[in-house]
């Protein structure tokens, strides 16, 4: 469930480390509340005047009101860091999507990227909010509980140790299966969101062809399997709720069995018994809110690692071959490809022996049947793929590059693609979405 990578991410150790710390002081806390609440339960079990427990009650409200605080604290820390690693992570998205290229968004569908770049994200939001506070609380606190209930009476304290893993591994089993289900259903939201895009964009041609109601069917049949794996994953995460809530529960019962026992014996006195009953739900309650909050960030966890998956692909290097300036096109410019191959991930090629010889201002037509390779060409051309390397020639103005992904190259060309995209931002905007910094004089040219 804790992503090892969570830890690579800028700031993350630190915030990890203040968290453990207040983690403590909140143990404590619990502590103090415990106790002082049970000093007072048996001064009005012993018939004790009011004024004789409004001590214990004000440090016991002191307790309470600290552990409260440490929480908002806790959240006030790992809120700006969120906040600023998910903005680095779609700005890196972004970015990386710009450097993949159209082959990419091809490839991996628009539903995906949407849902990875947009979606994820505020999921991932989320996942960091959640998960890592609870893990944390879930390390720390119940060892401090665990310790101060075996210095009163090591008997309990042996069996909520021995309890405490039983539990975490009968919710690892659950987990297991509800991640695989969480995987399922990530997948199927993916693949409902493809079909969207997809019925939008081919929406005019469907109701040309008079197909438009019968692909309603389709549309049905996708958003009704990921009904069906939503409702799965909810079965699943019920299931696992009720188990962790009934073993807990079992669990305390057992203690106050033992306590109860004890009482009788004489083994143990009022106090102790009651300070030992009151904190083992709290023992057991950072467990619990991390199991509550478990199924709610699979999907972040899921889009966590879609974006580390996509920021660790491969993108050209050398990319200042033709220096840093935008390349100027004049009437004596020249490109040249010769003999230049291209493939995808499988073996065959998509592009073979390709020869172009461009001079100066010219109109270019490229021509070729459905699936020849004409958008291939153009993103090549574009620089947003790569040739086969140590294949062919590429050359600008003579000068030879081993790919046309240079930054000089890509800033000096307009590419609009077959299905241009406005987005919801003025004209102005959308002609400088590239370039935001650009000003009013260069947009109006």
């Amino acid at each position: 469930m804790f992503d090892p990578a969570l830890f690579k991410l800028p700031g993350m150790r630190r915030a990890a480390t203040i968290l453990g710390l207040l983690a403590i002081v909140e143990g404590i806390c619990i502590v103090f509340q415990a106790y002082y609440l049970s000093v007072a339960i048996v001064g009005l079990w012993h018939l004790h005047s009011l004024a004789s427990i409004s001590q214990p009650m004000l440090w016991f409200a002191l307790a309470w009101v600290g552990r409260q605080l440490l929480v908002v604290i806790k959240n006030r820390v790992m809120y700006p860091l969120v906040e600023q690693t998910t903005g680095d992570l779609r700005r890196k998205v972004m970015q990386k999507l710009y450097r993949l290229g159209p082959s990419y968004v091809a490839k991996t569908g628009t539903g995906n990227v949407v849902t990875t770049a947009l979606e994820g994200i505020d999921k991932v939001q989320t996942y960091l909010m959640l998960v890592v506070i609870k893990v944390i609380d879930m390390m720390v606190i119940p060892w401090i509980i665990l310790i101060y209930i075996a210095w009163l009476r090591w008997r309990e304290a042996l069996f909520l140790l021995a309890i405490f893993p039983l539990i975490i591994l009968f919710m690892i089993i659950l987990g297991y299966a509800a991640q695989a289900k969480a995987d399922k259903q990530y997948v199927g939201y993916q693949r409902m969101s493809n079909h969207f895009i997809d019925t939008l964009r081919g929406l005019p041609t469907l109701k040309q062809l008079g197909l438009s109601k019968r692909y309603a069917d389709n549309v049905y049949q996708v958003s009704e399997g990921y009904r069906k794996q939503t409702m799965a994953v909810i079965k699943t995460a019920m299931l696992s709720t009720f188990a962790l809530d009934f073993f807990t529960t079992l669990s305390i019962a057992v203690v106050a069995v033992f306590l109860g026992f004890g009482l009788i014996n004489g083994t143990i006195t009022l106090l102790p018994a009651l300070v030992i009953l009151v904190l083992s739900p709290d023992y057991f309650l950072p467990l619990r809110t991390f199991a509550n909050d478990y199924h709610a960030t699979l999907n972040g966890k899921n889009a966590f690692a879609d974006v580390q998956k996509m920021l660790a692909l491969p993108v050209p290097t050398e990319r200042q071959q033709l220096g840093t300036q935008p390349v100027q096109w004049q009437s004596d410019s020249t490109l040249s490809l010769h003999d230049v191959d291209f493939k995808y991930d499988d073996d065959q090629l998509a592009l073979k022996h390709i020869n172009i010889d461009v001079h100066g201002y010219q109109r270019i037509g490229i021509i070729g049947a459905s699936g020849s390779g004409k958008s291939t060409l153009i993103n090549l051309l574009g620089g947003f793929l790569t040739p086969v390397a140590d294949q062919g020639k590429i050359q600008v103005n003579g000068q030879t590059v081993s790919h046309l992904s240079q930054d000089a190259w890509q800033q000096s060309f307009f590419y609009i693609p077959q299905n241009p995209y406005l987005f919801h931002a003025t004209l102005a905007e959308n002609i400088a979405f590239y370039q935001p910094d650009a000003s009013r004089q260069a947009i109006e040219r």
